[in-house]
């Protein structure tokens, strides 16, 4: 009987180690992902015009009402606006 009782905490130990190490190998699996979305944060980061909404969203409207309201001498200065503007609006939708 009392071999027997002591036997119970051992297979509890036992069943409680095997969970253990299968949750170190998710642990471990988890903290390498991690540390790849980490890896490509600074590159998503630098790709970013502006990391503020409300200042590209400023930006945005300036240099579209800038747009309406200049009549352009020049199609090279009213290409350079229209590829800002359309890189702040692809900014925005990320």
């Amino acid at each position: 009987m009392l071999k027997q009782s002591k036997q119970e905490p051992c297979k509890r130990r036992e069943q409680l180690k095997i969970e253990a190490d299968g949750m170190k190998i998710e642990i471990n699996e988890i903290k390498k992902l991690l540390t790849e979305k980490n890896a490509l944060l600074p590159d998503i980061e630098n790709d970013l015009v502006y990391r503020d909404e409300s200042k590209l969203t400023t930006r945005l409207e300036e240099l579209e009402i800038a747009y309406s309201q200049t009549k352009f001498t020049s199609s090279c200065t009213e290409k350079a606006v229209i590829k800002e503007i359309d890189k702040l609006k692809r900014n925005r939708a990320n």
